[in-house]
């Protein structure tokens, strides 16, 4: 049974004529007509007779409109419940990472988050800069560190956070493609403010020197491709830059990546969506995050 003929047999009965349900179906009279018969021939049975110029249900048809205005309540119950949900998922999200992992990681593909949640407006802050969740300067972070709780008041402390390790980050040494090894005098890294990072303290007790420290990864790489000097970056960023190649020599160092959100954000129905958004992306290109290889390509 066609659910349109069954909604045209309940205009019907709420209307008394084929003329009034037509209308209120947006149909001609002739379609409506037609979906009656057919609504009769599929049951084996007449749903109305015609008595003083109205419609009238018989008792076949009594029971087909309590049935149909049913079904018409469980279709609106289900239309406005999705409504409500779509409602919850919209509105704006806010994600913290470093400059790398939003530049190459999250922004290319933000595309299939809106295709899933229409919605959601999200918002990427990239910056080395640790905003804080717990003072709600972002819903979301990925951090390249297991989140360590602090001292309750203390700065960057992050307690009440819900976390959860997504991957862990290969790198490699990297220097300007075309230049020899034996050309590359020193090393690129970052400003001292960031000389605790495990690379910047890699390439800080190499032999050769420190050329150049930046705050800027931008910066860094594009004297790297220059050939100023070496540059140790996670491997899915770096296979990626075009005028740089690979080094054989081995970068023991690796970083977890993390997501991190405060306890309570996270319950928002659009957080919770932006989130498991994020964990799908990341685990689908946890080999290429290792190691640098392709990157499964696949949407989550």
């Amino acid at each position: 049974m066609d659910w349109q003929h069954l909604r045209t047999v309940l205009a019907i009965g709420r209307g008394g004529t084929l003329s009034a349900a037509a209308r209120v179906l947006g149909v001609n009279q002739t379609t409506a007509a037609r979906h009656l018969d057919t609504a009769e021939q599929a049951l084996g049975t007449p749903l109305f007779l015609r008595l003083g110029g109205r419609l009238q249900p018989t008792a076949a048809g009594q029971i087909a409109l309590e049935r149909a205005a049913r079904m018409e309540a469980e279709a609106l119950a289900c239309q406005h419940a999705i409504q409500d949900e779509q409602a919850l998922l919209a509105g704006p999200v806010s994600l913290t990472a470093t400059e790398g992992v939003v530049d190459v990681l999250l922004a290319p593909h933000l595309s299939q988050l809106y295709a899933r949640v229409p919605g959601v407006r999200v918002e990427l802050l990239g910056s080395h800069e640790r905003l804080s969740l717990q003072r709600r300067e972002a819903d979301l972070a990925l951090r390249l560190a297991r989140p360590r709780p602090e001292p309750e008041g203390g700065q960057g402390a992050e307690t009440a956070m819900v976390t959860r390790k997504l991957a862990d980050i290969g790198y490699a040494a990297y220097r300007a493609q075309g230049r020899p090894a034996s050309a590359c005098p020193g090393w690129l890294t970052y400003s001292t403010a960031w000389a605790s990072l495990p690379e910047a303290q890699w390439a800080a007790d190499q032999p050769e020197d420190i050329l150049l420290r930046s705050n800027s990864l931008g910066s860094l790489v594009a004297a790297a491709v220059s050939g100023l000097g070496w540059l140790a970056l996670p491997c899915y960023l770096g296979d990626g830059v075009a005028g740089l190649v690979r080094d054989p020599r081995p970068v023991p160092v690796q970083r977890e990546l993390w997501l991190v959100a405060h306890q309570q954000v996270i319950r928002l129905p659009r957080v919770r969506a932006v989130a498991d958004w994020v964990g799908e992306l990341i685990h689908q290109r946890r080999d290429w995050l290792l190691a640098g290889e392709s990157p499964d390509l696949g949407s989550p």
